[in-house]
């Protein structure tokens, strides 16, 4: 049975996983998992501007922070959508054109047909997703907030995420993790010692001795070369995957084959790709 967790690194990714754990593990109580963070003062935490997602929004809300302090910490904004320019055309005269990747997802009634396929294909003609499926983007467009002032912490008429400062958000997870029972540690991993498993036995600090946990999880940044030569690749935990983004437009007079509803969606997606005659160049994109 796990009883404890070490994380090696903190800044956004390490704080984020030990406040996260530590509220689903219970780390604050006798009988929780005990959780352990060590990160370097040699290191220091990267300081830009970073936008999330909408799910972001639920990981704050489970680890139980305020929506109000966290913008107000993090120096927060709204974000409601991704707006890519001159992706369909390059400028003409100087003039430009962009559309928006809402995060309102296309709204559906009850028993509904999915009617993306079918934009995709063309069928709806020269119209805009965001203007065939939501109104977010004139709410964009019209530069205002996706909730209003009495609406509940996280909750909003729009889907939204945010855009902060990286560096500040780190903090605030500190602080939220310790609170929630999280043991800080400030030092440096000297190596890694495996068994004859080839399993990570602990690791050596050059501060704190020997550490011991069942579980280890690497949140270091690729700088730190000498910890992460320590950890067996194997051991590593990835948790981030590159998603494959396919950009095209429809040919002219390409078939726009109606799509049954039913159909799965990886089958949706070859036949979109199959009607798709390049990708679009690289242009542009700003969230708003």
């Amino acid at each position: 049975m796990l009883d404890s967790i070490v994380i090696v690194g903190g800044g956004t990714a390490g704080w984020l996983t030990a406040a996260l754990l530590a509220k689903r593990l219970g780390a604050d109580k006798p009988n929780g998992v005990k959780i352990t963070l060590i990160e370097s003062t040699d290191i220091g935490t990267i300081g830009v501007g970073e936008g999330t997602f909408p799910t972001f929004r639920r990981t704050l809300r489970t680890i139980g922070v305020g929506e109000a302090e966290f913008m107000r910490e993090c120096s927060a904004s709204f974000k409601q959508a991704i707006r890519f320019v001159d992706w369909e055309r390059a400028p003409e005269n100087g003039r430009h054109t962009h559309y928006y990747h809402p995060f309102n997802v296309p709204h559906l009634m009850s028993m509904a047909t999915d009617m993306a396929p079918y934009w995709a294909l063309g069928s709806a003609g020269d119209v805009l997703f965001s203007d065939a499926t939501t109104l977010q983007d004139k709410v964009v467009d019209a530069l205002k907030a996706p909730k209003r002032i009495d609406d509940a912490p996280y909750d909003g008429p729009m889907n939204y995420a945010y855009h902060l400062d990286a560096a500040k958000l780190a903090v605030f997870l500190r602080n939220a993790g310790i609170k929630l029972g999280v043991r800080h540690l400030v030092g440096n991993v000297e190596r890694v010692e495996l068994d004859e498993q080839g399993a990570i036995s602990e690791l050596v600090t050059k501060e704190h001795g020997t550490l011991k946990a069942g579980l280890y999880i690497d949140c270091t940044c690729p700088t730190t070369a000498k910890t992460r030569r320590s950890f067996p690749q194997r051991c590593r935990a990835r948790t981030k995957r590159v998603g494959r983004g396919i950009s095209g437009s429809i040919r002219a007079g390409a078939s726009a084959t109606a799509i049954p509803a039913n159909t799965p969606t990886t089958t949706r997606r070859k036949r979109f790709y199959a009607a798709t005659s390049a990708r679009r160049p690289k242009a542009a994109t700003r969230a708003v």
